[in-house]
């Protein structure tokens, strides 16, 4: 999933990002494709490392994807 965010916002939603994933998350720009128009973007996404408590480890891709869909907790994307 991708989200683009107002510039304007970006400090803030970044600053908040950081803060929840500061518990053993990587900072990584990657590389990301949109399904729409198949163009290659930067995007920035959090990474998990095995000394975090929360890195639930290797998996294969579906698994990977089913721990994403059924996981929770605060966004600062959608808090008012």
């Amino acid at each position: 999933m991708l989200y683009r965010i107002d510039p304007s916002q970006s400090k803030t939603i970044l600053d908040e990002l950081d803060y929840r994933e500061k518990g053993g998350y990587d900072r990584l720009i990657v590389d990301a494709c949109t399904e729409t128009s198949g163009t290659a973007i930067e995007a920035l996404t959090y990474v998990a490392h095995a000394g975090n408590p929360n890195y639930l480890g290797p998996a294969p891709d579906h698994e990977i994807a089913a721990q994403i869909a059924e996981s929770t907790g605060p966004c600062p994307l959608y808090t008012s």
